[in-house]
């Protein structure tokens, strides 16, 4: 096997635990990477591993980087059920497997990005990691466990051998090419063996005693497999696609699915053809079903949501509290949220936190001179907001660093990775109801939009709304104080989040739909996408719960009537 020699520059996730080798206050004993970016990447020539290995270094023949397996919306949501049933541990044998089982290393996210729409996701083989460093200003809330490193990597990767072909080119006696199957002895067919234990090789000529040089086919020969298992394999795999839509879909009629499945299944091997009739007509109903469903349902099919628990958001009265040093008349209060969730694999989240009056006033304040200042200097409305979310954004930088720190410390609890983890925050800011954010009064923009507009519609059903508000957003941390957001509010607070995080996020706006919502710069595989700065950032829908990461409403799937108002590639 070739190999290509590569050099880079890297930065990773490395576990503390078990350590002897010191870097700046940490030591380690061997490298446990939880994700490795590589970047810089140049072609060498040929390296000795053994000159390489100077200073603080790591070695490792080979790093195998994770593999994502897609899976069509459908077997998503079995995957997640089945996932469910494993959580809970309802069954014995699942029990003793969590506890007793031996436990696999898990593999590191490994990205390398080749170009705009690519990464490289393969083995890497002679890994050596020299000029170790700690990153400067790392992330303390990624995990307390975990430490972020820099520093020079070598590798190289297979380059795969072209495979020689089965058959030998001769020539006949007409000078013309042609290919021959060279079969041995434990290969023979049948026939040819009854034709040699009668002597002859069908060509005239006599063979005594025992065959034991390589004897020329007629013609290429096939491998042998039965048309019955052939449509027996080939069924089976369109049954688990219809059990699949039939539990997500008609989870009522599911088991009505499953048991004319055993039944064509076992009907296979009986020679009953009356019985075979039957259950193949249960087939083609149940096919039907499938195809009508989509047909009929094709507009809703696109991005379909994904039913899950509901939580709770409860916000308790104000307690007053009286801050060292302040007079009496200087009092603050406190207003504490019990918010709870699920994501989509039923893990339950539980959220309690405060925010202070003082602190929310501070920030309206501020968020208004931001607003006016930015109403003088911005060119058009994009680039208002591209000022605005910024400056709301680093206004409450330090304000949510407490949040922060507790979506961390439950991210940590149950080993999630960053795409889990990403999931968990968009979950909880669903979780909270939504509520209309609009610049100017009620009455103002009642007479300003046309009558059948999606914000006449909301104040005429007397939905809840909050008015006067600069530039129609709220900032993450008033957001967090009053839980009144809609699509900005909400997308501007996960990006704050998912920033500090050391996840990619993005903020998407659109004029064309008057919308908002989330980009997630991460390998979820599925759905649009728009690339900022060679990585993918796909969207996701914070209005509304049910929406996976990477799922938006099918009518805002046009990608140029989106612009990226703010965005952080935090690898």
């Amino acid at each position: 096997m070739n190999y290509k020699y590569y050099k880079g520059d890297f930065t990773g996730l490395s576990a503390k635990k078990n350590s002897v080798l010191s870097i700046g206050k940490h030591n380690f004993y061997d490298f446990k990477w939880s994700y490795i970016q590589i970047k810089n990447i140049q072609e060498i020539e040929a390296y000795d591993v053994e000159k390489e290995k100077i200073g603080d270094y790591y070695y490792s023949n080979v790093i195998r980087p994770k593999k994502y397996i897609l899976w069509p919306f459908y077997l998503q949501s079995i995957h997640s059920r089945l996932f469910e049933i494993k959580t809970k541990k309802d069954f014995f044998w699942i029990e003793y497997a969590s506890v007793f089982l031996p436990k696999l290393r898990r593999r590191p996210d490994v990205f390398i990005p080749v170009n705009e729409d690519n990464y490289f996701n393969e083995n890497l083989h002679d890994v050596v990691l020299r000029d170790i460093k700690l990153k400067e200003n790392s992330n303390a809330y990624i995990n307390k466990d975990f430490v972020e490193l820099n520093g020079t990597i070598y590798f190289k990767i297979k380059i795969p051998e072209v495979k020689k072909p089965t058959t030998t080119e001769i020539e006949n006696n007409n000078g013309m090419n042609r290919s021959e199957n060279v079969v041995l002895k434990d290969e023979i067919n049948t026939t040819t063996v009854i034709e040699n234990a009668k002597g002859e090789t069908g060509t005239g000529e006599t063979i005594n005693g025992p065959i034991t040089e390589p004897i020329e086919n007629p013609g290429p020969t096939l491998p042998s497999f039965s048309g019955k298992w052939l449509g027996i394999l080939f069924g089976t795999f369109l049954w688990i696609l219809l059990l699949g839509f039939f539990w997500l879909f008609f989870p009522n009629y599911f088991i009505f699915a499953l048991i004319a499945f055993i039944g064509w299944f076992i009907s296979r091997f009986i020679a009953n053809t009356n019985l075979k009739f039957i259950f193949n007509l249960l087939f083609i109903g149940a096919f039907l079903i499938f195809i009508g469903t989509i047909f009929i349902n094709r507009d809703s099919f696109i991005d379909p949501t994904v039913d899950k628990k509901d939580g709770s958001v409860k916000i308790n009265p104000p307690k007053p509290v009286k801050k060292e040093g302040a007079s009496e008349e200087d009092i603050d209060y406190e207003i504490s949220k019990d918010i709870s969730w699920f994501d989509f694999i039923t893990n339950k989240y539980e959220l309690q936190y405060n925010t202070s009056v003082q602190s929310f006033f501070e920030s309206q304040k501020e968020h208004v001179a931001a607003d006016i200042t930015f109403l003088k200097t911005a060119k058009d409305p994009i680039s208002y907001y591209r000022k605005l979310f910024n400056k709301l954004e680093l206004l409450d930088e330090t304000k949510i660093d407490s949040i922060v720190r507790l979506l961390a410390n439950k991210a940590e609890s149950k080993k999630l990775n960053q795409l889990q983890t990403a999931e968990m925050v968009t979950t909880f800011i669903q979780e909270i109801p939504y509520v209309l954010v609009h610049q100017n009064s009620c009455q103002q923009i009642m007479e300003s939009e046309p009558g059948d507009s999606f914000v006449v519609t909301y104040h005429n059903e007397q939905k809840p709304c909050l008015a006067n508000i600069p530039g129609g957003i709220q900032s993450p941390y008033e957001f967090l104080h009053n839980l009144k957001g809609d699509c900005d509010t909400r997308s501007l607070l996960a990006y704050s989040i998912l920033k500090k995080l050391n996840i990619a996020a993005s903020v998407w706006i659109s004029e064309t739909y008057g919308h908002s919502v989330l980009g997630i710069g991460l390998p979820i595989g599925n759905g649009v996408y728009k690339s900022i700065n060679g990585v993918k950032h796909y969207p996701v829908e914070l209005t509304s719960k049910g929406f996976r990461l990477g799922m938006i409403a099918p009518q805002h799937k046009d990608m140029s009537n989106w612009d990226i108002a703010l965005y952080s590639n935090n690898y």
